[in-house]
């Protein structure tokens, strides 16, 4: 069943993206304030329209934002919080809200092909139709969550398609 939801736009100069890092008491509280942050609100932008369901959408698409006219560039899905019920979208193909260093999942979000040693370098091996990418990381694992985590700010779109994670050219898990 479709719910109808309001569509919210985060400016890339929010002050979200400015926060400062506190100090952690172990790898993994600083690792889940990176992947959880920011947290967007309604109030954290401007209602630019509705939208027919969030199960229509995907972080990184344009179809379904770019129909509401007035922005300057391309809007993008930059986050769904599905309690709400909402659709975060930002303007343009480099909005900080399309890049995350570290991502989060839930144990049960992995099929695991081999045993995989913790914190050790792993390989994100992206596989879809039109790209193939290979981006250094590591994985760290934890009582409930695992983390990945990269040098850099990667694209969140890799995380609709099927991802491998490599170990010395071993396929040791999927997303």
């Amino acid at each position: 069943m479709n719910i109808k939801g309001q569509i919210i736009e985060i400016p890339a100069n929010s002050p979200l993206y400015g926060l400062q890092k506190p100090e952690f008491q172990s790898k993994e509280a600083e690792l889940t304030w990176e992947a959880e942050n920011p947290k967007y609100s309604l109030f954290d932008g401007i209602l630019i329209g509705g939208h027919d369901g969030i199960e229509h959408f995907k972080i990184g698409q344009r179809k379904g934002v770019n129909q509401i006219g007035g922005a300057k560039e391309p809007l993008y899905v930059i986050a769904i919080d599905k309690s709400e019920n909402r659709i975060f979208a930002g303007a343009g193909h480099n909005h900080p809200g399309l890049f995350a260093k570290v991502f989060k999942f839930s144990k049960s979000d992995l099929k695991w092909n081999n045993d995989v040693l913790i914190d050790s370098p792993i390989s994100i091996k992206i596989e879809n139709q039109s790209t193939k990418n290979i981006l250094d990381g590591t994985l760290y694992l934890f009582e409930e969550f695992f983390f990945l985590e990269f040098e850099k700010e990667i694209e969140k779109v890799i995380f609709n398609d099927s991802v491998n994670i490599v170990n010395n050219n071993n396929i040791i898990a999927t997303i």
